[in-house]
């Protein structure tokens, strides 16, 4: 009997410890400064904002990307034209803000790997001002005549209505074309 009164005299001391002042304090301080570090790691992500990325891990050369903004109609942007990229590197280039409001455009790349001919595709769908990442990355696969294209853009951290490109697709060069 003495020992359980001795129990519950324990867990009530460590309860009262819990919610003294000190311990209010420092638990208050550890929450403020991890809300602080989230918001400063969000504002350096919108700050990287505004690259066109292409990793190439393949064992071909990309000779050349073409990149620009496209809608039933129209070409709406100026192309965004690479150099060589050697295998197995990545390349980063400067992206300016580019208003489609309104426009239901899409991503059209053209690209041409060393020793092949030219292939294109038509990816995503751009409703609103672009200013974010478009990242390209090109991939071998266990068939040595496959390789996967991946191909993803957005305007922020998160994926928006008016905002959608995240696309994979398998290439093959024994034919050389992209299939769906």
């Amino acid at each position: 009997m003495a020992n359980n009164s001795k129990n519950k005299e324990q867990s009530k001391s460590v309860i009262s410890n819990f919610f003294n002042s000190k311990t209010k304090l420092i638990t208050a301080s550890v929450i403020g400064a991890a809300i602080l570090l989230v918001i400063i790691i969000l504002m350096i992500q919108e700050g990287r904002y505004g690259k066109f990325v292409i990793k190439n891990n393949t064992d071909l050369d990309i000779e050349y990307i073409n990149a620009c903004f496209v809608n039933d109609e129209y070409i709406l942007t100026d192309n965004i034209q690479t150099q060589k990229i050697s295998a197995k590197s990545k390349v980063t280039y400067e992206l300016t803000p580019v208003d489609l409001e309104g426009t239901q455009s899409n991503l059209e790349l053209a690209f041409k790997l060393a020793g092949y001919d030219e292939m294109f595709t038509d990816v995503g769908f751009f409703n609103q001002r672009f200013t974010g990442n478009i990242k390209v990355s090109f991939n071998k696969t266990s068939d040595p005549n496959i390789i996967t294209i991946k191909i993803k853009a957005a305007n922020g951290l998160f994926q928006s209505r008016n905002v959608y490109c995240d696309e994979e697709y398998e290439i093959d060069l024994a034919e050389g074309i992209i299939l769906d």
